[in-house]
């Protein structure tokens, strides 16, 4: 009997500094704005707290939103030969960004191969789904290259050991080599 496989790997996308001083920049701005929406209308003897106030609630929670699209998760699942790759804003607005077949994977491999930027230049957009916005070269990173729908993307993503058994098992032709490390207790 063939056995099942599914794995799940969830990534959270970490805040770089960037973020932080975009956060910066929309708590101060947010807050002048606030405060020169209620004290503009006392300069000109109007006593319209009440008005001002709602309005100052109102783009609070406006900002709060806006601030809460920074958060971003991504969600792999691998079920057999199927991967579905889903993008989730905020903990929760699901946004699906691919699902496609193993077996119509052109190439899998680290994104350190010679392949790589070649690959990346013939596909028609690229989908970073690794911890950082701008996903490292290095041997952690490994890449599908898939058509979907008539389009061909680049999919980058954080390697993990788990993930090999299937890349093989479905695309043994097109998957880079890779020595899977052995666990002491699988030895016995």
């Amino acid at each position: 009997m063939i056995d099942e496989i599914f794995i799940e790997r969830l990534t959270k996308r970490k805040l770089s500094s960037i973020d932080f001083v975009y956060f910066l920049f929309v708590i101060s701005g947010s807050f002048i704005f606030a405060v020169a929406l209620n004290y503009i209308p006392f300069l000109f003897g109007w006593n319209i707290i009440f008005i001002t106030g709602v309005l100052t609630i109102g783009f609070g929670f406006l900002i709060y939103l806006l601030l809460r699209r920074r958060m971003v998760e991504y969600e792999m699942i691998l079920t057999n030969d199927n991967v579905s790759i889903t993008r989730i804003v905020s903990k929760k607005i699901r946004e699906e960004l691919a699902d496609f077949s193993l077996r119509d994977c052109e190439y899998i491999g680290s994104v350190t191969s010679e392949r790589f930027t070649s690959d990346k230049k013939k596909s028609n957009f690229t989908i970073n789904i690794t911890s950082k916005r701008k996903y490292e070269i290095c041997d952690d990173n490994w890449y599908y290259f898939a058509s979907m729908g008539g389009y061909s993307c680049v999919i980058v993503f954080e390697f993990v050991p788990s993930l090999y058994k299937s890349f093989r098992r479905f695309n043994a032709r097109k998957t880079m080599p890779y020595v899977v490390p052995v666990n002491k207790e699988d030895e016995n």
